[in-house]
């Protein structure tokens, strides 16, 4: 019974690390130029999400301004490259509750 717990709670302690884990560069990728315009959906329930970044196996890939469904009672916080050791690593955007 105790080995059970172990093993579990080793994978849990696995599965905590490498959901905290973050790509790291030393210097921010260049965004490429956008290469049309954006048209705003008729339906006003729609926001502009900006570029962004995200993680494409251990890479940063580059993902274009979109318009998303709003989410009611949420704001939301667009995603920015924060300074850490070693370099930069870019902090995901999220819907914050208002």
């Amino acid at each position: 019974m105790f080995r059970k717990l172990l093993f579990t709670l080793s994978l849990i302690l696995a599965g905590l690390a490498t959901a905290s884990a973050q790509l790291v560069v030393e210097a921010k990728p260049e965004a490429p130029q956008q290469q049309k315009a954006l048209k705003a959906p008729a339906d006003e329930t729609y926001v502009l999400v900006p570029a962004e970044w995200t993680d494409k196996k251990g890479v940063y890939a580059y993902v274009q301004p979109r318009y998303v469904k709003q989410r009611p009672g949420f704001k939301y916080v667009p995603g920015k490259w924060k300074k850490v050791s070693g370099g930069w690593m870019w902090k995901v955007a999220a819907w914050k509750a208002k």
